[in-house]
């Protein structure tokens, strides 16, 4: 999946500057930004997978929530902080003030024309702990509401229950990121090795999945 497509797929797109000011007099409406990062996910995933799965689990959810709730799902912020993988090829990071300082300006954009609920949705583990240290201090300086919902938390009670592979495969590029990604698209799926066959701990026979 290209970023053009995250980008089109957001509810942005389709809207005009009389769309928002109509939506953002509801004080209820929720903003969400998804984010992730653009880095290695090993020889079988994108680099894009964790941009996709935060937009692609928040516009599940979204579609899930009665409609009486007024939900707007920004633009996947696809770049993180990845400095834990930068000696991978392709992989991309924002350095950690930057980070922040782009968050901050999504923030302070839409407190500017009256959103009070925003909800950033993150599928990356390297951006976490960053945007936890940001809740408190936003929510107060811009007097509105913050929270941060960490994507493979939601997962992880079914993924306990299902899980075939050990401790090693199981996050990163592992069973968990594989499986949601073959539900979500089984196209972005590439070409697997043995070598990550044992990475995973499962068995894909190297083919293509």
């Amino acid at each position: 999946m290209s970023e053009a497509r995250l980008m089109k797929e957001s509810d942005v797109f389709y809207l005009t500057t009389d769309d928002f000011k109509e939506i953002v007099k509801d004080e209820n409406t929720i903003f969400i930004i998804p984010t992730g990062s653009i880095e290695q996910h090993g020889p079988h995933l994108p680099l894009l997978t964790d941009s996709i799965i935060a937009s692609e689990i928040m516009k599940r959810v979204r579609n899930k929530i009665k409609s009486s709730i007024k939900i707007v799902i920004l633009p996947t912020l696809t770049y993180g902080c990845s400095f834990e993988h930068i000696d991978f090829l392709g992989t991309i990071t924002l350095r950690l003030e930057t980070y922040l300082k782009v968050i901050e300006d999504i923030i302070s954009s839409l407190t500017r024309y009256g959103a009070k609920k925003i909800v950033i949705a993150n599928a990356h583990g390297g951006n976490s702990s960053i945007l936890r240290s940001l809740v408190f201090e936003y929510s107060q300086r811009y007097n509105i509401f913050i929270t941060i919902v960490e994507i493979f938390k939601i997962c992880a009670e079914a993924f306990k229950k299902y899980r075939d592979s050990t401790e090693i495969g199981a996050f990163h590029a592992g069973e968990m990121e594989t499986s949601i990604m073959l539900y979500l698209y089984e196209d972005c799926l590439l070409y697997t090795s043995d070598a990550a066959d044992e990475g995973l701990g499962v068995d894909l026979g190297g083919r293509r999945i």
